[in-house]
């Protein structure tokens, strides 16, 4: 792959370039690399958990009950921030533009639905003269069956 990379980037040829085995090449350069990396980034880090294992392993709660409550507070958190992406996406999903609603001819209420335009609705409506349908059984036809009540309670 190191090859097939260098013979890309030097614009060489794959039999022009003499091949060894790149763990042979690459291997010493990346340990010291990586120690060098090691000791100074994560010296700090690797000091600050060896004092908490140290004063942790006397301690119940350093060693159960702040990880418990670390992961129970920090996935609440967690959580939220979920949760707040999932409504975002779902409310950009139903938003729509008012060019494409009119080409596609969706249309929307306009009007908001107040207590008293229901109330005249229910006024409007004949609550005396009314009879009681029953809703079909589960191995009944729905339709079928309102139809016959429907021409019984005509008659």
């Amino acid at each position: 792959m190191l090859v097939l990379y260098l013979s890309l980037k030097l614009q060489v040829s794959v039999r022009d370039i003499s091949w060894t085995p790149p763990c042979c090449i690459l291997q010493p350069m990346l340990v010291s690399m990586l120690r060098s990396w090691k000791s100074k980034m994560s010296a700090p880090i690797v000091n600050m958990f060896r004092k908490y294992r140290d004063v942790a392993a006397n301690s119940k709660f350093l060693r159960f009950g702040l990880p418990m409550l670390l992961l129970i507070v920090g996935g609440s958190f967690g959580l939220k921030e979920f949760a707040v992406l999932r409504y975002e996406s779902q409310y950009m999903k139903r938003k729509i533009d008012p060019e494409t609603e009119e080409r596609l001819g969706i249309k929307k209420k306009k009007g908001k639905v107040t207590l008293e335009g229901e109330y005249e609705k229910l006024v409007e409506g004949d609550l005396d003269n009314w009879t009681n349908i029953r809703g079909p059984r589960p191995w009944e036809d729905s339709k079928e069956v309102q139809d016959e009540q429907r021409n019984q309670a005509k008659t």
